[in-house]
């Protein structure tokens, strides 16, 4: 028996019409920044001038990455596989590539399949653990999908990475103003899977007038009618407070907003005291959550600045639902290290290793939380979900021995940071 392949047949001959139009074709500058591509992708792909790094600038980025992009696909490049430490292309590839599992199966020159094609990890539709939001009635996953990552994504990735997400079985989003393109970036993906959302914004604005505006403006960004968790965004002072409460204060639109039906369930965020988290539990009789850090490091701190652990107990109990924030903080960055020289978008330095990241998952989802955010730089999200994914709690021995190892590391959470 024969194993040789029969001859291929010659490919059809073209009749003129069929011929391509040279309109159709890359204009010479094109053809040459292609060729180079192909000879050295990395360095071409890598060598975006460093003004164009910032995600402030990623609206006037040189087309011709766009185009690149667009007609070919590069299996062995991919800003997720970059080494730490090199300039982040402002431009990632359409189909992006994940570090352990190869390129994404393409259905065409730069087209992605949208199921498991951009996180590699469970099967769609998985079921990822669910607890209740305090009194809320909500169950939401035990992982939320902390949206800022969208930031640091084009639109097409974005919404990519959004649908993995949920269908990963993450059903629980949190997104703010402040996180640059998030709202917008996440828009498309809420615009047809709004009903398995349960979706969290927030506003630093603590006045009336600023906090209707701000509302209304994320409605708008997000395309969605109502939100389901509206917050009060890194209250740290009392003095925040008294500004909320007053008669003019944001806790004055969110009440109308409520009963307008714009939003449900009203929540704070905050890195203040947890003295200064009680006050605001006091003397807002309205708030259904709190999202403050839960984390290892933070929990070696023996002193009442750092009693995240005992407050999360305490909120659970008197019917609050709990979102920890910063488990995957290592410490904060280096003083003198520039921010376009960090190698993470991330307000602090993260753990990037998968034991690690999975070992800060089991810690936090094994206190006292209902849910816990990812980190903020989307090259983490993917080992984050599949820790998430294979969630076992915590011994109390392996969370003593975790805590005890932590004792000297510097506390990641500044006060002025959400």
């Amino acid at each position: 028996m024969s194993l040789r392949r029969p001859p291929e047949p010659p490919p059809p001959e073209l009749d003129d019409e069929d011929e391509p139009d040279d309109e159709e074709l890359l204009d010479d500058d094109d053809v040459e920044y292609l060729v180079d591509v192909l000879d050295d992708p990395v360095s071409c792909l890598t060598s975006v001038p460093k003004s164009v790094h910032s995600s402030q600038t990623s609206s006037s980025a040189p087309s011709i990455f766009t185009r690149l992009g667009e007609l070919v696909s590069f299996p062995h490049i991919s800003h997720w596989t970059m080494p730490l430490g090199w300039p982040c292309p402002l431009i990632k590839p359409a189909c992006l590539r994940n570090r352990r599992t190869g390129p994404p199966t393409a259905s065409g020159p730069g087209r992605c399949h949208r199921r498991g094609s951009f996180l590699h990890g469970g099967a769609v539709g998985s079921r990822m653990e669910r607890r209740p939001l305090g009194d809320t009635g909500q169950e939401s996953s035990v992982l939320t999908f902390g949206a800022i990552a969208l930031d640091h994504l084009q639109q097409d990735a974005a919404t990519e990475m959004t649908h993995e997400v949920l269908d990963r079985g993450v059903n629980h989003v949190d997104v703010a103003p402040q996180y640059g393109t998030a709202e917008v970036k996440l828009a498309p993906a809420l615009e047809t899977r709004r009903d398995e959302v349960f979706l969290g914004c927030k506003t630093l604005e603590r006045g009336y007038e600023g906090a209707r505006e701000k509302l209304e403006e994320s409605l708008e960004r997000l395309g969605v009618d109502h939100i389901d968790l509206y917050q009060f965004h890194a209250v740290t002072e009392r003095e925040e407070i008294d500004q909320i409460t007053a008669d003019d204060g944001a806790l004055r639109a969110y009440r109308e907003a409520q009963e307008e039906g714009i939003i449900d369930h009203i929540g704070l965020t905050s890195h203040g005291t947890p003295a200064v988290i009680r006050d605001a539990v006091e003397r807002i009789p309205d708030l259904e959550t709190l999202m403050f850090p839960v984390n290892a490091t933070v929990a070696a701190k023996a002193d009442a600045e750092h009693a995240y652990l005992n407050l999360a107990s305490e909120m659970r109990d008197r019917g609050l639902g709990v979102i920890a924030i910063k488990t995957f903080a290592k410490q904060p960055w280096p003083e003198d290290m520039p921010d376009d020289e960090r190698p993470y978008e991330t307000w602090y330095e993260p753990y990037d290793d998968p034991t690690d990241l999975a070992e800060c998952l089991r810690f936090t989802a094994s206190q006292d939380v209902t849910t816990l955010t990812n980190a903020g730089d989307p090259r983490l999200v993917d080992d984050i979900v599949e820790a998430a994914e294979n969630f076992e709690p915590m011994s109390d021995a392996e969370q003593s021995a975790l805590i005890d190892e932590r004792r000297t590391e510097e506390s990641p959470v500044p006060a002025d940071l959400d």
